[in-house]
């Protein structure tokens, strides 16, 4: 497989970027001492999404993340960012739109955020501009430029570049123009980070409409974390699948092939090659020396900062996120094709989730992932049962295994309803009732038996992002008959019931198949 780029690869049809390069020739300097900083065509065809505008000027991308390797430049163009942000053209004029040009200018009275849970994060960003910005920007605009904040005195309205950390009331409510986040992998509950991006959040969504947005730059997070940008890249996974009405997030990110082997010389040096992308200044064959130098951190965290990947935490369920990625076949199920069905259900504040297993490869795909919505949310019964009947009507499901707890009645019915079509029973008492509760021991090797597909490449599935995040949030939990995926915690809002649903699919599967009931012949799948 080659490099993962995720992010929009075709030019939007208006942005501010062509007005910005011309500031930015102007005022902002290489900080190698190499003339005027230049932008590589990765960055480019990046910040073309990052100031694309409508027709009406505003924002298509009101928040916007930047993924990217260790040392692949995510300060330096975060700072330039920032400066475009303070004095240069970052607001829409006019659109010529005979021609398509956007015309820009300064925003009236900018107030720049770069945020952090940490002071050395934001001095990443604070410490690179006096290298930036030439002695014509400093008399211009009127630079006054400290530590923590940088004044531009000339600019109308006083502009300012201010540096937080942590302490989210200082901007609560403010009017923030723009808000450069910094290294949103480590911000977590326990270091202020949720409450800092919410209440930044809220900010750039209230004030979108005058021209606020927001950047996070970053590296892959460890999945199961709950960092910020774990539920960035969760949310960017739900308006992927048409979860979400909201405006989309910007999400470029560029990751080295799932199946790169960190031991064979050739395939990491292809690996960071892809990761670096146009980064051309990165070293690649000293980064293999510190790739394999003990001191430099597991395989798991070297994979995440030098190879962008996302990897797992010592205590997963599944720890090589890579080998889960690698398995995601761009392929759809078509409608009349034999499947069988697995069905994890909760009555509220839980998700709930219907899996579908083609029975002639075992090729997976979530059918629908229901996931709660704040406070006092219920699962939608109705649109659960709706959803089944409409497998039923649109497929062949030759077998359903449905956990019944909570779900009684709904699959006392189902049973009676499609007893005639299902070839095989889940259980001695029902045709698709499976008590979870009671049969653990099934239950671990049937989990187990998935574990070695994963391993072994063997468990092909859709690349379903919802599906994907369940996976990585199951913990190790061990048993007196091996080792099963819970929750990391009973109160944890980390989901996993499309991973249970998924093994109760695979698990009738192989049933069907033992049985000789099941039809052995593919039917046809469409390539995307």
């Amino acid at each position: 497989m080659p490099a993962v780029l995720t992010g929009p690869q075709e030019p939007p049809k208006y942005s501010l970027l062509w007005d910005i390069i011309d500031w930015v020739d102007q005022y902002i300097m290489d900080p190698r001492g190499e003339g005027s900083f230049t932008f590589t065509g990765e960055q480019i065809r990046f910040l073309q999404h990052f100031w694309a505008v409508d027709e009406r000027g505003r924002w298509l991308y009101p928040r916007a993340c930047l993924e990217r390797c260790k040392g692949w430049g995510k300060d330096p163009i975060g700072t330039v960012i920032a400066l475009v942000e303070l004095c240069g053209p970052a607001r829409v004029h006019h659109i010529d739109f005979e021609t398509g040009y956007v015309h820009g200018q300064p925003d009236p009275s900018p107030w720049v955020v770069v945020a952090a849970t940490a002071e050395s994060q934001t001095e990443n960003t604070m410490s690179m501009i006096p290298a930036l910005v030439n002695d014509e920007c400093i008399e211009t605009y009127g630079l006054d430029i400290g530590k923590t904040v940088v004044y531009a005195k000339k600019q109308r309205g006083r502009g300012r570049i201010q540096a937080i950390t942590s302490n989210a009331r200082v901007v609560e409510g403010k009017r923030i123009t723009f808000c450069l986040r910094n290294e949103t992998h480590h911000w977590i509950t326990t270091n202020g980070g949720h409450d800092m991006a919410r209440v930044l959040n809220d900010n750039v969504i209230k004030m979108s409409k005058q021209g606020s947005h927001m950047l996070d730059i970053t590296n892959a997070p460890m999945p199961g974390e709950d960092s910020v940008h774990e539920r960035v890249l969760e949310e960017w996974g739900k308006a992927v699948a048409g979860k979400l009405r909201s405006k989309p997030i910007l999400l470029d990110s560029r990751e080295a092939d799932p199946n790169t082997d960190v031991t064979d010389y050739d395939s990491l040096y292809k690996g960071l090659s892809e990761a670096a992308g146009d980064a051309h200044w990165l070293d690649i064959e000293g980064t293999i020396e510190n790739f394999w130098s003990p001191s430099t951190g597991t395989e798991a965290s070297k994979r995440r900062f030098f190879l962008n990947q996302k990897v797992a935490a010592s205590d997963a369920w599944v720890q090589e996120v890579h080998m889960w990625d690698a398995l995601a076949r761009q392929e759809t199920i078509m409608p009349g094709e034999e499947i069988t069905l697995g069905f994890d259900g909760s009555r509220a504040n839980d998700a709930t989730a219907l899996v579908a297993c083609r029975v002639s490869d075992g090729f997976i795909q979530p059918l629908e992932i229901w996931q709660p919505q704040g406070e006092d949310w219920e699962v939608p019964r109705d649109a659960v049962d709706g959803r089944v009947r409409h497998a039923f009507s649109n497929y062949r499901v030759r077998a359903f295994f449905a956990d019944v707890n909570e779900w009684e009645s709904y699959i006392e019915q189902w049973s009676d309803d499609f007893r005639s079509e299902v070839k095989i029973k889940a259980s001695p008492t029902s045709s698709i009732g499976w008590d979870m509760r009671k049969r653990v021991e099934q239950q671990t090797r049937e989990y187990e038996a998935m574990r070695a597909s994963i391993m072994d490449g063997s468990l092909i599935h859709n690349g379903d992002p919802i599906l994907r995040q369940h996976v990585l949030n199951a913990r190790n939990k061990y048993n007196e008959y091996g080792v099963i995926p819970r929750k990391e915690s009973r109160e944890s809002s980390r989901k996993i019931d499309a991973l249970a649903a998924t093994m109760l699919a695979r698990m009738a599967r192989g049933q069907l198949l033992e049985s000789g009931k099941a039809t052995r012949r593919r039917g046809k799948a469409i390539f995307l």
